[in-house]
């Protein structure tokens, strides 16, 4: 006994999706077919029910809720002798660290722009 094969419009009718979803699907490699016919460039697709259902089965999923879990957490106290900077503090750290490098530029561009003295 044969069993019924659907084409892509009653795949996709079956699955519940569109044919161009189901299209997409085929490309993807996510759904098996048989070939019917010789057909090269325009291949006739043909699909089995259980093919659908093993199809369909593979696109279930639950989804699981999200919960924190906490393992290895610090405690305030630091295993290692780190040194702790505050936001702001490194903020003018680093702008003090930014002005003292200009300045230093810009004095290196002030002594090197200064004209030799000619004499007559």
């Amino acid at each position: 006994m044969t069993e019924k094969l659907f084409s892509v419009a009653e795949a996709a009718e079956y699955l519940g999706i569109s044919e161009k979803t189901l299209r997409g699907h085929i490309m993807d490699g996510n759904i098996t077919y048989i070939l019917i016919g010789r057909g090269t460039v325009k291949k006739r697709r043909m699909f089995a029910t259980e093919d659908l259902e093993r199809f369909k089965e593979s696109r279930r999923r639950r989804e699981i809720p999200f919960t924190v879990v906490r393992r290895n957490c610090r405690r305030g106290t630091s295993s290692e002798s780190e040194e702790l900077i505050g936001f702001s503090a490194r903020m003018a750290q680093l702008r003090a660290e930014k002005e003292h490098r200009r300045a230093e530029a810009e004095a290196r561009r002030s002594t090197s722009k200064a004209k030799p003295s000619r004499v007559r």
